[in-house]
């Protein structure tokens, strides 16, 4: 083609997109933009609560225990013998609180408890629970806890929970009480649970704390138990005359989780007269250890595979996915299936209705002390059992550690958070014995590999501690750059938080690591990133503009947050902060062009939220552009789990919708947006969102 010709049909082409945006232009400011879709809000309870679970009767003692929450004791005792649902009372009843729409509670049972903000709830595995532990949960529920929380000293944690717990009306749930080793939880719920407005809630099976209400927990009623078992679908207790199921009722102590083995021996074929005839034989305090012991020794003599898989049960968290299970009990495959089958059969396992392709499996806590037990008598099993958790779930990470280009990643890493912390923890406990250097390694590799999912999830107090861990692998190994990355990543949260003192000491960590490596220019721009993230979060454009324009030299041309793309995204908010909103504009064009060209949904959140902030902040004749890309950013950012990004197209919705008066929609909009702010501490975004929110007139506030 002649260049003359081409050159006069691409001023065509310039002049009709001049002429189309200047007539959506003058749209825009002859009416408003369309509202935009409902938002998803947060509720109004915090929680961390695990999943809900089907739970038969007990009406009396959600009474009982709605009665005790309501008493003005700060803390309240669930107390009976294992198996007989303490926890499985407590999360009911938790659950009935914080959502108003289950029916687990009666709306006179709920209302009878003053409603609580947050709900919290920690339990204890293998007496490892610490009070250390116990706060941080705390934190992170609550959230709003002084930056750096995590590396405060006890006390001072203490003195700050402690407050925080005047301020907000909290229940903080204990599960599994009576195997914590340490004094210091009983001594801290005992003497710091200020009520009003908070209270705590603990699962025992016996008394250790002093002043508390207790809430006795005995054995079902008959009628309860007997719709219990109709739940097993076991023709021989349908057909069963009620003197044989009363039998039963008595010979199990009327305690469900009795119950619930012994229709697992039912099921694995012993008739339901033999079963009474076992059961009657044990004395009631040796009735676990009697169901256990016949079901090892007898039901599962000659399932090898069964075995392997119920001993790995006590290493994961709440629950495991059946690959996980085989991977870490060395279970053939061909195997597993019918491992798995043996002891669902048995109900020493339960499986999780979810998704066909990964099923999950989870066990009472009963069940894992016992598997605890047979695990721990060969020490070498045990070993390799735990070294092939690590290698499991460090394998995963790795996989799926690009949640940038990939949504299911972040779904994969979400559904088996537990395990992979638990994981990465475990790796620090090997690395730190004398035989555990080969471990130095992996934890680094942990933190590495998870921080982009921890980071742009917003488990951003988890982040902190994986990263102090793998720093310090790092700097036992002379891993200088790993060690210069993982203080400039703890530094980046600091920096979010407006805790900028925090945040320059990890700059100034990062430096000293760089400085180890000589010459290596790409490695220095760890901490320049940083410091140049740090003065502009701290209004300190210029410097900011100067400092990571050096960082753009160096940026891979990769999705990552130490990307091309991520760079662009900074100094496009330095831009934005000079007022310079068509440079910004253009920043964040070049960002999402390229997160277009590499088909990176997390990418293209972040930088269409960008754009549309700059587009908002031009001039009104961009305003419906500018909500495109904000609900466009708004679904993106949904589907990978982005809070901070969600929480920047909420405000930026709902000051479009202040603008042109939908205040109901701004209400809803900003009211999701300070939830998003509020969870990752971002101080000075929540800060503006509780300003739109002033501004709103009254009659819509109180809607």
């Amino acid at each position: 083609m002649d260049w003359s010709v081409a050159s006069a049909i691409g001023a065509i082409v310039l002049a009709a997109i001049a002429l189309v945006d200047l007539i959506y232009r003058y749209r825009d400011r002859r009416r408003p933009p369309a509202p935009p879709p409902q938002p998803q809000t947060s509720g109004s309870v915090k929680h961390n609560l695990p999943p809900k679970e089907t739970f038969v009767g007990r009406d009396k003692d959600k009474v009982a225990l709605c009665t005790a929450l309501s008493s003005s004791w700060p803390v309240v005792a669930i107390e009976g013998l294992g198996g007989m649902g303490k926890t499985a009372l407590a999360r009911t009843v938790a659950w009935g609180l914080v959502d108003s729409s289950d029916p687990a509670l009666t709306s006179e049972q709920r209302t009878a408890v003053p409603p609580f903000q947050a709900v919290i709830w920690t339990e204890d595995k293998n007496g490892n629970l610490t009070l250390n532990e116990l706060l941080d949960t705390i934190g992170q529920v609550l959230e709003g806890t002084l930056a750096g929380f995590s590396r405060l000293p006890p006390e001072d944690k203490r003195k700050d929970i402690v407050r925080r717990l005047r301020k907000t009306n909290s229940l903080l749930i204990v599960d599994n009480f009576e195997t914590i080793r340490g004094k210091d939880i009983s001594e801290f719920l005992r003497t710091n649970i200020p009520w009003p407005p908070s209270k705590a809630l603990i699962t025992s099976r016996e008394k250790l704390v002093r002043s508390v209400y207790d809430v006795p927990l005995g054995e079902m009623e008959f009628s309860d138990a007997m719709s219990f078992l109709k739940g097993f679908d076991l023709s021989a207790l349908a057909e069963a005359p009620e003197e044989q199921l009363s039998s039963l009722y008595e010979a199990t102590g009327g305690n469900p989780h009795a119950i619930r083995l012994a229709a697992g021996q039912m099921r694995a074929g012993d008739g339901l007269l033999d079963v009474i005839g076992e059961l009657q034989e044990a004395k009631p305090a040796e009735i676990f250890e009697h169901i256990y012991g016949r079901n090892w020794n007898i039901k599962l003599k000659d399932h090898p595979g069964a075995r392997r898989a119920f001993m790995t049960m006590p290493l994961f968290g709440r629950s495991a996915s059946d690959a996980a299970i085989g991977a870490v009990g060395d279970v053939p495959h061909a195997l597993l299936g019918n491992a798995l089958d043996r002891l669902d059969e048995l109900n020493l396992i339960v499986r999780l209705p979810g998704s066909e392709d990964t099923l999950r499996y989870e066990a009472h806590q009963l069940t894992r002390a016992y598997a605890r037990k047979k695990l721990m008598e060969d020490p070498a099993v045990a070993r390799a059992m735990q070294e092939r958790f690590i290698a499991f779930f460090l394998g995963l990470s790795e996989a799926s550690q690009d949640t940038w280009k990939d949504p299911g990643n972040v779904e994969r890493l979400e559904g088996e958070r537990e395990n992979l912390l638990e994981a990465a923890r475990q790796a620090g406990v090997l690395a730190g014995q004398p035989d555990g250097t080969a471990y130095l390694d992996m934890v680094i590799r942990f933190s590495n590999s998870l921080y982009s999912f921890l980071w742009g999830r917003g488990h951003w107090s988890e982040l902190i501690t994986i990263c102090e861990r793998g720093a310090a692998a790092a700097e036992q190994t002379k891993s200088y750059a790993d060690l210069a990355r993982l203080w400039a990543r703890i530094g980046r949260v600091h920096a979010w938080r407006k805790d900028f003192t925090l945040a320059r000491k990890f700059s100034a960590q990062s430096w000293q690591a760089v400085r180890l490596i000589s010459g290596d220019t790409v490695v220095q721009a760890i901490p320049l990133r940083l410091d140049g993230q740090i003065a502009i979060r701290s209004g300190h454009y210029d410097e900011g503009e100067k400092l990571l324009s050096k960082v753009l030299e160096y940026a891979p041309l990769t999705a990552d947050d130490d990307g091309r793309a991520a760079t662009l995204i900074d100094l496009g908010i330095a831009a934005l902060g000079k007022k310079r909103h068509m440079l910004a504009k253009e920043r964040f064009e070049e960002a999402l062009d390229l997160d277009l060209k590499s088909g990176t949904v997390e990418g293209q959140a972040v930088s269409m939220t960008y754009l549309a902030k700059a587009l908002s902040e031009l001039n009104e004749g961009y305003a419906e552009s500018a909500q495109s890309y904000y609900e466009r950013g708004l679904e993106l950012a949904a589907q990978v789990e982005r809070p901070d990004t969600l929480g920047h197209c909420q405000l930026g919705l709902a000051k479009i919708r202040f603008r042109f008066g939908y205040y109901e929609k701004a209400k809803e909009l900003a009211c999701a947006a300070r939830d998003n702010f509020g969870r990752l501490r971002m101080t000075r975004e929540e800060e503006e969102t509780r300003t739109l929110l002033g501004q709103i007139p009254a009659r819509y506030k109180s809607s």
